[in-house]
């Protein structure tokens, strides 16, 4: 990092005060209800490394803020830079900022009522006319999950020009006022100081070496892209060859349990490696704004020591709630962990943990009994529109202002599902987008909270066996089942579809050792059935 030297902290303070004697010949902005957050960098401010800049922050806690008043609130040196992927194609950017001291450290500040931190996001709203997905989708994730990034809406102006509505978000990083994990040091290799804290994501990565490694498991058959654990905390130039190697052991083996038709790796169920709530409250967040990037970018993960594995904090939220016209993101009907299905040539896709994580009845009753309990509470209809229209009124007439200094508003802007002629008109969609959503929600997720009235069962004998064995159930009346037999390392041995009576009888040359027979049907009218044998 480049540290100021007294020489040149003088000469950009000359320079910054040169620039912010001319705000209020540039700025369209006169006066705002929300902060005014100023911004003057001497140089062009790249997409990376960040660069000296000087912010100044307006916002009088008793009235209006006026351009021309003094910066009450903060000033002080910064590093910015641009950041984001698709959204760099925008003529609206968004930033990442860095509160710093006069020598270019990191300096932890407490601005707009956020708790003291060095890093933090302006993220500029564009594609999402509404002004307001990320925040909606933040303040929900953090009323249901541990932690979700908070928010601030502001207006911007950089170097003398308004830049419209802008929101100051929190960045995602191991932090005591943020995800509250142990630091993890460099001489943290071995015991318990090895377990955590670790933050992994799936996402977009700019360079080969920001991945920590691929999985082993395909996301889905034949799949031509394998997932990639890409480095949060510790970064990738930072993590030592045992940290890496300890996180990635312990996901993999997360992975091979869940993999497993049983759902246990040498004995332990996949549940014992992860906090199943956050999983399931993960889906249900990626689920109801039809996040079309939701699972396979932004998607991130963390572990403390003595810790469990768990999803989140949840991230990046512009192209949910119907704001994506590829990939049916748009529609109110079907389901974001279907993904590889809908759009199976994307390069990012969906791992395979999702789909997996249905296939096994309890996290299927999870995931439906938690939905039934936040309908009934945090996630009605009224609650989300009563968050929408406070984050309507709170934006207010800036969002006027935003819109005459980008006319966007009756043109598609990649990638609108729907194109609103009026700002009232796209918030209006967003509402009836979201309703129409829970309803289909509601249909499907309350199946997953009904047990069959059939109960299921077989018996397999002689068991220990030769190979030669019967397979009895109440459930060989309709057909056709499918019987799949698979060694304990998850490599299927045998399979077979056939209309059966009541018992199948085989006789299988395989080699001595445990087996797990999995039995279902097309209908999935019945959740897969296994049993173990044993063949000498």
């Amino acid at each position: 990092m480049h540290r100021f030297t007294k020489e040149s902290a003088i000469q950009f303070s000359l320079i910054i005060l040169l620039l912010l004697g001319s705000r209020v010949l540039f700025a369209q902005l006169t006066e705002s209800h929300l902060p005014i957050v100023v911004i003057t960098a001497p140089t062009e401010i790249p997409d990376e490394p960040k660069v000296e800049a000087f912010m100044g922050i307006i916002n009088n806690p008793d009235g209006m803020n006026h351009i021309n008043d003094p910066f009450d609130h903060f000033q002080g040196a910064i590093g910015i830079e641009i950041r984001g992927q698709s959204s760099l194609w925008f003529p609206k950017k968004q930033y990442g900022i860095e509160i710093r001291d006069i020598e270019g450290n990191d300096l932890d500040t407490s601005i707009l009522d956020l708790p003291s931190e060095s890093d933090f996001v302006l993220s500029a709203p564009f594609s999402d006319k509404s002004l307001m997905r990320n925040p909606l989708s933040y303040i929900l994730a953090g009323q249901i999950m541990d932690y979700a990034p908070r928010v601030r809406y502001c207006e911007l102006v950089l170097n003398g020009t308004y830049q419209g509505v802008y929101i100051l978000t929190e960045k995602i990083k191991r932090s005591a006022s943020r995800l509250d994990l142990s630091k993890l040091k460099p001489e943290d290799i071995s015991g318990e100081e090895l377990e955590g804290g670790y933050i992994v994501r799936f996402d977009k990565y700019d360079q080969d070496d920001e991945v920590l490694w691929t999985s082993p498991i395909d996301p889905y058959p034949s799949a031509w892209q394998k997932a990639q654990f890409v480095a949060a905390y510790p970064k990738f130039d930072e993590i030592q060859e045992e940290q890496k190697d300890y996180i990635e052991a312990y996901i993999t083996v997360f992975e091979q349990a869940l993999h497993h038709p049983t759902f246990q790796y040498q004995g332990t169920h996949y549940s014992e490696y992860i906090d199943v709530n956050s999983f399931v409250d993960f889906m249900i967040m990626n689920e109801l704004t039809r996040n079309v990037d939701g699972y396979r970018i932004s998607s991130y993960m963390h572990k403390d020591k003595n810790g469990l594995l768990e999803m989140g904090p949840v991230w990046d939220f512009n192209l949910g709630f119907g704001n994506a016209d590829y990939c049916e993101g748009g529609q109110v009907e079907g389901w974001q962990w279907d993904f590889n299905t809908i759009c199976g040539n994307d390069f990012f896709s969906n791992h395979f943990w999702w789909k997996r994580f249905l296939e096994d009845p309890n996290f299927k009753q999870a995931l439906g009994d938690r939905w039934i309990s936040l309908r009934a509470s945090t996630f009605s209809n009224e609650k989300i529109c009563y968050i929408i229209d406070s984050l309507q009124l709170r934006i207010g007439e800036a969002a006027d202002r935003n819109f005459e200094t980008w006319p966007v508003l009756g043109t598609y802007i990649w990638p609108n599902q729907f194109i609103g002629d009026t700002y009232q008109e796209e918030v209006d969609y967003l509402k009836s987008w979201i309703e129409d959503r829970l309803e289909f929600m509601d249909q499907e997720l309350e199946l997953f909270t009904q047990v069959s009235s059939d109960n299921i069962y077989a018996n397999i004998h002689p068991n220990p066996n030769g190979g030669f064995f019967r397979i009895e159930t109440n459930q060989f009346n309709n057909g056709p089942y499918h019987i799949e037999i698979f060694d304990v390392t998850g490599v299927k041995v045998y399979e077979r579809k056939a209309i059966l009576d009541h018992a199948l009888q085989l006789d299988l040359s395989l080699s001595s050792g445990a087996y797990y027979v999995k039995i279902y049907t097309d209908r999935n009218d019945f959740s897969p059935l296994i049993k173990s044998i044993v063949i000498y």
